[in-house]
């Protein structure tokens, strides 16, 4: 029987990142691998140990 933890676990990863809004504009948020970029003011903040880091001083810079 195959294991489909990976699945489960991506599957409930994704229902609760659905939530989650950026902390300063409450625009729609885009997840990497090790970083979460907010759609509305592009402002980056890490994913650390797998849990992503929202809070605004701990952001990254912004691109150029």
């Amino acid at each position: 029987m195959p294991d489909d933890s990976g699945n489960k676990k991506a599957d409930a990863i994704q229902s609760w990142t659905d939530d989650l809004v950026c902390p300063v504009c409450f625009a729609r948020l885009l997840f990497s691998e090790t970083t979460v970029t907010c759609a509305g003011c592009a402002r980056n903040y890490p994913i650390v140990d797998g849990i992503p880091v929202l809070i605004p001083e701990h952001r990254l810079p912004r691109p150029e």
